[in-house]
């Protein structure tokens, strides 16, 4: 969940006073908690299915923004291949970027149109 890492961004639109950008983006971590709290603060060796209990809006935007985040890092790994990524870790990124867009279209009940990278 590196993607949480960057909640001081939230507190520089606070320091600007920007409280609409900051209220916004503390809602999106907050779904992204929310969501490790649904699936575990730490790896699980069970097989078994993990019950959500999230609101599907939040779910939603916490799958929308994970999925920005490792395309976001997909990009960069591209774009410079001396980011530290072994295939491992790149194969990681794909499938989780493909789970995410999918539950999503599943939340919403509707197809997503999603941006795609063309490789």
């Amino acid at each position: 969940m590196a993607v949480l890492g960057d909640v001081d961004v939230v507190a520089a639109a606070f320091r600007r006073g920007d409280w609409r950008t900051a209220r916004q983006l503390r809602w999106r971590r907050e779904c992204l908690f929310r969501l490790l709290d649904d699936l575990g603060w730490s790896p699980s060796n069970s097989s078994e299915g993990t019950a959500l209990t999230m609101p599907p809006e939040e779910l939603a935007t916490a799958a929308s923004e994970i999925t920005s985040y490792v395309g976001e890092m997909i990009v960069v790994h591209h774009a410079e291949p001396a980011v530290d990524l072994d295939s491992d870790e790149l194969e990681r990124l794909y499938a989780t970027r493909a789970a995410c867009r999918v539950l999503r279209r599943q939340v919403l009940g509707r197809q997503v149109r999603v941006a795609t990278v063309g490789w």
